[in-house]
């Protein structure tokens, strides 16, 4: 699906109104990512993963009790695991939000990334893994191991040669393993999404060594 200038530059003025500024600023800076990545994934589209990026955090800031209530009117069987970390439940009912106020920009692609973006899946396309990466390496993330993933990711598309497919998914692996290891020292659960995209993902990069 293409989107329009017009298009992407009305949909974040409507998407600001839903969130703080510093929010705001994130959401933009995972859409300049998005276009970054793009030219190495020329099977995606700039405009489509651009409506992504600003929509990936359009329920983040809605209240806790608000998103369970979305959880359970979304018509998806959450799981007692997904229900026990509550940062994540924007991931949950941003595609809920996004069907209902923003139809035309509920494509499968975009719901699926949108969906996938905080504690991914097993599946993870193309398009999934650009948003996921993003909200992770986008520049106004400062903190050492987000700049740190950015300049590996960028090191290793620009190595002439070397797999695209395989950049992202060794980034991916590498923040999952991130991820992992911070959440485990906060005493904070690891969604199992997350935990069974690290395992395929593994044998993902095991395969094509």
């Amino acid at each position: 699906m293409k989107y329009s200038e017009n298009e992407l530059t009305a949909l974040s003025a409507d998407v600001s109104l839903r969130m703080s500024e510093k929010r705001y600023s994130h959401t933009l800076g995972v859409m300049r990512m998005t276009g970054r990545l793009a030219p190495f994934f020329p099977w995606t589209d700039p405009s489509e993963l651009s409506a992504a990026a600003l929509l990936h955090d359009v329920t983040k800031e809605l209240p806790e009790a608000e998103q369970r209530d979305i959880m359970r009117r979304s018509g998806v069987s959450f799981t007692a695991n997904d229900y026990a970390t509550p940062s994540v439940f924007h991931s949950f009912t941003a595609p809920f939000v996004i069907a209902r106020d923003f139809p035309a920009f509920a494509t499968d692609n975009i719901l699926s990334a949108v969906f996938k973006h905080t504690v991914g899946d097993a599946v993870m396309s193309t398009f999934d893994k650009i948003i996921f990466v993003s909200d992770y390496v986008e520049e106004t993330r400062v903190y050492l191991s987000c700049t740190d993933m950015r300049n590996f990711l960028i090191m290793r598309l620009t190595t002439p040669g070397y797999p695209p497919e395989r950049a992202l998914d060794e980034t991916l692996m590498r923040i999952i393993l991130l991820t992992e290891d911070n959440l485990s020292r906060r005493g904070i659960t690891v969604n199992d999404r997350m935990l069974a995209m690290r395992d395929a993902l593994r044998i993902r990069l095991e395969e094509n060594t």
